[in-house]
C-alpha cells in the first residue's frame, strides 16, 4: 500500500473509522465508506449508497487490437507467420479474460474496480464492502 496516499485518506476519515483493506493503492475500505484516490483528490461512496456490485469479465483489448493489427500487417505483406501470430493473439485476449467488478450508487455514480493478476485479492477487497454495504 502507498503509505502516502493511505496517510492522506486517513485525515478524510471519521473518528468510528479505520482503512480495513487497500487495494492496488487506489481503493480503500472502512467500515461506512469506499474511498477512491485520484490524482486530484478522493471519491468517497457510503455503503449504504452501492445498490449492486456486478462481476464481469472482459476482452483484454490491447492484446485484441495487437492481434488485429498483426493478422492485418500479415495479410498486407501476404506473410503467413505474421498472420498466424495475430491469430494466436487473439485467440490468447479471449482466452485469459481480466475480471472487474462495478458497483452502481443509489445517485448513478458507477465505480469500475478492474480485477489484479491474483483474483483473490480483488475478491477479498470487494468481499469486505459486500460485509459492510448489505
Amino acid at each position: 500500500m502507498d503509505d502516502s496516499v493511505k496517510a492522506k485518506v486517513e485525515k478524510y476519515i471519521g473518528e468510528q473509522e479505520s482503512i480495513l483493506a487497500s487495494y492496488k493503492g487506489k481503493y480503500f475500505a472502512t467500515q461506512k465508506r469506499l474511498f477512491i484516490y485520484k490524482k486530484d483528490g478522493f471519491e468517497d461512496y457510503m455503503y449504504k449508497d452501492i445498490i449492486s456490485i456486478k462481476y464481469g469479465k472482459h476482452v483484454r483489448k490491447y492484446l485484441l487490437i495487437a492481434g488485429i493489427l498483426l493478422l492485418i500487417l500479415g495479410i498486407f505483406l501476404s506473410n503467413i507467420l505474421i498472420s498466424f501470430f495475430g491469430f494466436l493473439v487473439i485467440i490468447i485476449a479471449f482466452l485469459f479474460k481480466t475480471n472487474s467488478y462495478l458497483i452502481r450508487t443509489t445517485g448513478g455514480d458507477k465505480v469500475l474496480i478492474k480485477g489484479s493478476k491474483v483474483p483473490s485479492e480483488t475478491e477479498n477487497f470487494i468481499k469486505i464492502i459486500r460485509e459492510h454495504s448489505g
